[in-house]
């Protein structure tokens, strides 16, 4: 909506008792407020040494931050397609008819100002502003988290394993099994408490088995069958891996399942005997405990 119920401009004075509200496209109301001067301008600034926007600097206009991250605000061309619906020509008519009452000059002048923008609009490519991340500020705790990551992850691969198949014969044949030290996780505490298959997977890597304690592991509740204490599990063979690549093979004696409607999504296995020293397990911690070293910042960049 756009309302002349203005006191005093450059097209006269418009008493308020006689202005109506008059409708007007979204597309008429931006080029008014172009012919009115209603625009804002921001100016580039100097590009910083090694900063992701100098491979844009031609359409570079600006920057923005949330306060730890600076974004650079890059001009791109806009989508090529049609409007819909297209454009129109010219203001409409009780618009004109409403200026030119005081001031006939003014509603001239505003049907040829927005005549020749809706020919240069046509005649050039649309632009918009999308925001590239470019860097975080030094002294910010999102610098400190982003750099350490990069110093641990850049050259790093996401494979836990380099080597982990079935052969011939499985489950009666152990699986083949090799750890990749290139990976992400390699040197953690607790790597070997990682099982990388057992008899009751699904897929390869469904339901993993983590050692919880050298006699237990651990794995989801839900999908695992009737809730309690069950020994259906027993006989079967869960395998681990040493930081030698030494497979290591543990027998279910039975189990015990816990799901949402029981308080609970786990299941519990019990190893006949205890893992080997070569093994590393990897202990739970309380959520209130997690949350309590770990604080959640909901929108944090």
């Amino acid at each position: 909506m756009f309302d002349f119920g203005c006191s005093q401009s450059s097209w006269g004075w418009c008493p308020p008792a006689r202005v109506k509200t008059i409708p007007l496209p979204g597309s008429i109301l931006c080029v008014l407020c172009a012919l009115c001067g209603w625009s804002t301008a921001v100016a580039a600034a100097d590009l910083p040494p090694g900063s992701p926007a100098q491979t844009i600097a031609t359409n570079f206009v600006g920057w923005s931050t949330n306060a730890p991250a600076v974004f650079a605000l890059v001009r791109v061309p806009g989508p090529t397609a049609q409007l819909h619906p297209p454009a129109p020509r010219h203001l409409p008519p009780a618009l004109l008819e409403r200026v030119a009452r005081t001031n006939a000059e003014a509603a001239r002048t505003m049907q040829f100002r927005f005549e020749a923008i809706q020919r240069l609009r046509a005649s050039q490519p649309a632009y918009i502003t999308n925001k590239l991340f470019d860097h975080y500020l030094p002294n910010s705790l999102n610098n400190l988290v982003w750099t350490n990551l990069i110093a641990h992850t850049n050259g790093r691969s996401l494979e836990i394993w380099s080597v982990r198949s079935h052969p011939l014969g499985w489950p009666a044949r152990p699986p083949i099994v090799v750890w990749n030290t290139n990976g992400l996780m390699w040197g953690m505490k607790g790597l070997t408490a990682l099982s990388p298959c057992w008899e009751g997977e699904g897929s390869s890597g469904q339901v993993p088995i983590t050692a919880l304690t050298r006699r237990h592991g651990y794995t989801r509740g839900h999908v695992m069958g009737t809730e309690g204490f069950r020994a259906d599990f027993a006989g079967r063979k869960v395998w681990f891996v040493t930081t030698n690549n030494v497979v290591i093979e543990a027998t279910v004696a039975r189990g015990v399942v816990r799901t949402h409607t029981g308080g609970g999504d786990y299941t519990l296995l019990l190893f006949q005997k205890d893992l080997p020293p070569g093994i590393e397990p990897i202990r739970v911690v309380a959520i209130t405990n997690l949350f309590a070293k770990y604080v959640t910042r909901p929108g944090a960049p």
